[in-house]
């Protein structure tokens, strides 16, 4: 009965497919497959000249040893600016000690002047004294200010390190993509280039077929679906080959 079996004609097969496009651009050099072709999972379907991209790679890697021994040199290099620069505030602190020490003595003799204890002689030595050890201290916080300010840094280095590290990443991206191979099992159809044509993403290659799974859809009259339940086991032919029936 057909209400209890329904059947139609109305059906197709169908499977998912996907567009084999390129991610870089390049010349096709290998593309061992052809139209209506099997394929397996991971099969090389085709090959862009991957020259360019290693190229930019092996720049980039000796880049990256190069900056590395740069920010080595730095690194030494502000270190001992640091050192410099604390040796000196060290001495900041003799120097105003000194100072101190000088201006002190410099007001007590002054101050004995004043009763004629003190010679002029031993004022104006005292006085010179002062003054030579006012003039080093002065000297010495220069020198703390200028030592400080040539303690330089390697941020600049390292970001340009990480620039290179960033772009050693894209160039052995691009060195992968250069060899595009079957995603899983498969069918090439509408293949539409050879060896020597120019790649480029926004230009498909290839079609594949997921023949790992394949869909049959079927349309059929709304009053023979009375007895249709999912789980309903399904039997179909198809028309290249009527003999042969598939489960469902």
């Amino acid at each position: 009965r057909i209400d209890a079996a329904p059947r139609t004609d109305d059906a197709y097969v169908y499977a998912d497919t996907i567009s084999v496009v390129p991610e870089v651009s390049g010349r096709i050099i290998e593309l061992p497959v052809k139209d209506n072709q099997l394929v397996k999972r991971g099969e090389l379907l085709y090959r862009i000249d991957p020259r360019s991209f290693q190229n930019i790679l092996d720049a980039s890697q000796a880049r990256l040893i190069t900056l590395n021994e740069q920010i080595k040199l730095s690194e030494r290099s502000v270190s001992a600016q640091q050192y410099n620069a604390e040796a000196v505030a060290a001495q900041i602190a003799s120097a105003r000690s000194q100072y101190q020490q000088a201006q002190e003595t410099y007001n007590r003799k002054l101050a004995l002047s004043e009763k004629n204890y003190v010679s002029k002689e031993e004022l104006d030595l005292a006085r010179t004294f002062r003054n030579t050890a006012e003039a080093n201290y002065n000297s010495a916080k220069l020198q703390a200010r200028q030592a400080s300010a040539a303690v330089s840094g390697v941020d600049a280095l390292v970001a340009q390190r990480n620039e290179v590290q960033a772009q050693i990443s894209e160039a052995k991206l691009n060195l992968e993509y250069s060899e595009v191979r079957a995603p899983f099992d498969g069918r090439i159809t509408s293949l539409k280039t050879s060896a020597g044509q120019y790649a480029s993403p926004s230009q498909s290659v290839m079609t594949l077929i997921d023949t790992r799974q394949w869909y049959v859809i079927a349309n059929f009259r709304e009053t023979d679906l009375q007895g249709v339940t999912e789980g309903t086991t399904a039997t179909v032919f198809i028309m290249a080959d009527t003999n042969k029936s598939f489960s469902g």
